[in-house]
């Protein structure tokens, strides 16, 4: 009998092998068919039978109408990581980030409660208090965790929950960053919160809480820069630098190509991955720019305008370390950063910062400027009878003073007669204004400034005159910051420059090199001149900025005031006025030229743009002032040092510090101490209980000795040990600190 059990025992074990080498050689059999008859089939090259969608007109192929067919080739799309934004010191400006809506499907909770009837966790749809209770729990647990960053209250969570709990065919959103207004969002931190919740991670399994990841782009200063580094109008057109960079910021697209064969995806070979784009490293500095907003935003709060233009460039370069467009609001009846580009856009009138140019201009024909004297105030001039003409800003009787106080005194009249004196045609006027570059436009890494308004063909004798002073001219802010800017860099005009290099994988890809526009507008002599001028206004007796000269720091400038055209009147309000200052800084050596435009001011208040520019310039140099400040040598003696028991290694890295030779490389106590005359060893030497002497060290050396002895310590006070007391029986020293 076992010897028939072992038989079929035998058979069957046979029949097994047999059936196991069979389907191996089915196995091998189909793999060979797969890679020698089908491998083109499967790779994408043989279409014959097999709809390719990536190829054009395929909607004319006969496989389209085929029921039968159940093989498709397809194109998936995938977006490139767009590049990130940077300042000068490579700190961010604008970069993606990818935020997360919260959906909860509550057909994934855990339902072993339906077999525990005592669970508070029971989930039945007829049990509505121990739902409810539930619902309360789990909505309680949302509401913990996103309490400090989202308004909601406990109430809208219980509402979200329970159409999740409830609901038999789909999840419920909790929370949706994607259409947050208030700029805050679920990011990977918080989801990582939810993962690590003990209830979440007991009450739902793994696909209960579903993260939808969406890229947004982030502005890591908020709001405030956001038109120049950029911003994406109507969520279609980018502008600002994310415009004019968006070839290299927006990368290429990947392709995944795919067989689809009875609904099987299989991966083809010729798919492209996707290219992140580059990075743009601007010129802007994040301080900086921080300064310029607040600055720009206080002032018009303070005295209102329709909008305001701020900006800073550095001299020698041209770099921009921040520029800020700020406008009021109607619909939120508040200012913001605005959608216009101010600075490069706007044309409007300089006022009599324009009056810098007329200066340019006549020092190019009357180089010695000490000899001529114009008048300024009351004045009729030559060839007009019927014309009497004065500084309605200085309405005084008539007298003549030499140019240098016409431009301190800012006088519209003496500013006009300097020009007269030199050119006897506006024609010409304009024409040498355009050999100084100070009427002409110019491309940037921010785009073209605006075109210059100047109306060459008229010939009068107003507009010949109100053109000296900056009036019946309208060019954009930047170009009056280029040329003062000019001034103040030895008459170097150079082009603002926005952008310093493109890298990708922190290779450089473009450097960008200061563009010069003209090595020198003007003779050297012409332009110390000029920068003397400047200074006048600002240190002269006379000066129309005097009140704001600084005793921290010099700079130069000039201060502008224009009346305000009413372009539905067609007339000038002379009650309301745009006022501007442009200059630079410090004045011995220009590190920076500042520009502020106000426009659209009530009353006539150009002070307060020069106030607001010594703000800012005094800001600056409180970030930057190690920069300018003389070198400091150290003097051959060096002065005595003053200290108790310190830390060798504290000790050392200090005398390296100060330049002191010392060496005690030898001393291989952890501790020097300076005696009258001597800096030697120390060694915090046992007393006569075994207790380390502390006295005049540091709490925090004397707990490190007291402790590695055995000892616990009680502290007394703050500063150096003054006293250590023993506690024998507790094994306890107190340290008495002062």
């Amino acid at each position: 009998m076992s010897e028939e059990k072992t038989i079929r025992s035998n058979s069957r074990i046979v029949v097994v092998y047999t059936l196991l080498f069979l389907l191996g050689v089915a196995c091998i059999t189909r793999i060979i068919m797969l890679v020698v008859k089908d491998a083109t089939f499967f790779s994408g090259l043989d279409t014959s039978k097999c709809l390719d969608e990536t190829v054009p007109d395929w909607q004319d192929n006969p496989l389209l109408l085929d029921t039968n067919c159940n093989c498709r080739i397809k194109e998936n799309f995938y977006d490139a990581r767009r590049g990130d934004i940077y300042d000068d010191l490579d700190r961010p400006l604008a970069a993606d980030n990818v935020i997360f809506d919260i959906y909860l499907d509550g057909k994934t909770f855990n339902t072993t409660a339906d077999k525990q009837k005592s669970s508070p966790y029971h989930i039945c749809q007829t049990d509505k208090d121990s739902l409810d209770r539930l619902i309360n729990d789990v909505a309680t647990q949302f509401y913990t965790v996103f309490k400090d960053k989202f308004s909601y209250d406990l109430v809208y969570y219980e509402n979200q929950v329970a159409k999740s709990l409830k609901s038999t065919t789909k999840a419920f959103p909790i929370v949706r960053s994607v259409k947050a207004d208030d700029k805050r969002w679920v990011t990977i931190e918080d989801t990582a919160k939810l993962k690590q919740n003990k209830f979440f991670a007991q009450k739902i399994q793994v696909s209960g809480l579903n993260f939808k990841p969406t890229s947004i782009r982030i502005h890591l200063l908020g709001e405030i820069g956001k038109r120049t580094i950029g911003v994406k109008l109507n969520g279609v057109t980018y502008v600002g630098l994310e415009g004019e960079y968006n070839e290299y910021l927006e990368g290429q697209k990947g392709v995944e190509k795919v067989l689809e064969y009875n609904h099987v995806k299989i991966p083809l070979k010729n798919s492209v991955p996707a290219i992140d784009g580059a990075n743009v490293h601007t010129t802007l500095n994040r301080d900086i720019q921080v300064i310029v907003h607040k600055e720009l935003m206080q002032t018009l709060k303070t005295h209102g305008g329709e909008w305001g233009c701020a900006v800073v460039m550095e001299t020698t370069t041209g770099e921009i370390k921040a520029v800020s467009n700020i406008a009021y609001n109607k619909y939120i009846e508040d200012y913001n950063e605005s959608a216009t580009n101010y600075l490069m856009r706007q044309i409007v009138e300089p006022g009599s910062t324009f009056k810098l140019a007329s200066l340019l201009a006549y020092l190019e024909k009357k180089p010695n400027d000490n000899t001529t004297k114009y008048p300024v105030g009351q004045h009729r001039f030559q060839g007009q009878k019927d014309v009497s003409i004065d500084d309605r800003q200085n309405p005084k009787p008539e007298e003549y003073v030499l140019p240098i106080e016409v431009i301190s005194r800012s006088s519209n009249v003496g500013i006009a007669s300097m020009v007269f004196d030199a050119y006897k045609k506006r024609k010409d006027f304009l024409s040498i204004l355009s050999q100084l570059h100070i009427t002409d436009t110019f491309k940037t890494q921010l785009g073209r400034v605006a075109t210059p308004q100047l109306y060459p063909k008229n010939s009068d004798f107003f507009t010949f005159y109100t053109n000296c002073f900056g009036t019946g001219i309208a060019i954009a802010p930047v170009i009056t910051l280029t040329y003062f800017n000019a001034v103040a860099n030895g008459g170097k005009m150079v082009k603002p420059m926005f952008v310093k290099s493109i890298t990708r994988l922190q290779e450089p890809v473009i450097r960008y090199q200061t563009e010069v526009i003209d090595p020198q507008i003007s003779s050297p002599a012409n332009i110390e001149k000029a920068k003397k001028y400047l200074l006048a206004v600002v240190e002269g007796e006379h000066g129309s900025a005097r009140k704001y000269k600084s005793p921290h720091f010099r700079f130069a400038g000039k201060t502008g005031t224009r009346d305000y055209w009413n372009a539905i009147a067609k007339e000038y309000d002379f009650s309301r006025n745009n006022v501007s200052f442009c200059g630079f800084f410090p004045y011995e050596n220009p590190k920076y030229t500042c520009l502020i435009y106000i426009y659209n001011v009530k009353g006539v208040q150009s002070y307060i743009a020069t106030n607001m520019f010594v703000k800012i310039a005094e800001k600056i140099l409180n970030l930057v002032n190690y920069e300018i400040l003389p070198n400091i040598k150290i003097p051959e003696v060096l002065p005595p040092l003053s200290f108790s028991v310190t830390s060798a290694y504290d000790a050392k890295n200090i005398f390296k510090a100060l330049s002191y030779d010392i060496k005690q490389d030898n001393i291989k106590n952890p501790y020097f101490f300076k005696d009258e005359k001597n800096i030697k060893g120390y060694d915090p030497a046992l007393n006569k209980d075994h207790v380390p002497n502390v006295i005049n060290m540091i709490a925090s050396d004397a707990i490190h000795e007291l402790t590695k002895a055995g000892y616990k310590v009680v502290i007394q006070g703050k500063g150096r040990v003054k006293k250590q007391e023993l506690q024998k029986d507790k094994k306890t020293v107190t340290i008495t600190l002062n």
